[in-house]
């Protein structure tokens, strides 16, 4: 069962968090290519520019050390909102249906875009091993997680504040990856 734990690890601190998140969305695929190009939402002012890139250096760093070699692609950051980049509109929907299905048992709009998912990783589902990962030959449904908690007893029968839902939108990010 995920707890607030997660939340814990990260002292309230969601720069630190988001930035762990990226580190985790980046690892074992920036060797893939020779030049990427990687576009994230704005978030806040630009002094997020470098912990950005650390996040993705740290991420860099990780994949060379388990492929024990050194890793000659580039990294461009992109910072870009949503209305300017229609790739990120396209995440935060898919991102949103995620979310519904986590947070309100709702996998309605996740089953209109199932086909759109090519991995979906529930990052903070320690029980579960490599069952967290979803794909086309491990299908994710609610069914099969471990219910989110945020040191609440019933989080489906008690609105969550926006803070929470903040959160939880930030997990979300790391759970899948798109290309546009």
């Amino acid at each position: 069962m995920k707890t607030e734990h997660v939340f814990k690890k990260f002292n309230g601190n969601t720069q630190e968090l988001y930035d762990s998140l990226i580190t985790n969305l980046f690892k074992n695929i920036l060797h893939l290519s020779n030049n990427n190009y990687i576009y994230i939402a704005t978030r806040g002012s630009k002094k997020r520019q470098a912990p950005l890139e650390q996040a993705i250096q740290k991420a860099l760093n990780y994949t060379e050390n388990k492929l024990n070699t050194k890793i000659d692609s580039t990294q461009k950051i992109l910072p870009q909102t949503p209305s300017g980049e229609v790739c990120l509109q396209i995440v935060d929907y898919c991102n949103w249906a995620v979310q519904r299905a986590f947070l309100q048992n709702d996998m309605r709009y996740y089953k209109f875009l199932k086909e759109k998912f090519g991995l979906i990783v529930d990052l903070y589902d320690y029980k579960k091993g490599w069952k967290n990962f979803y794909s086309k030959k491990n299908p994710f449904d609610i069914k099969k997680i471990s219910p989110l908690r945020l040191g609440i007893k019933n989080t489906h029968s008690m609105k969550l504040t926006f803070a929470h839902k903040g959160l939880i939108k930030k997990l979300l990010l790391c759970y899948y990856y798109m290309i546009c």
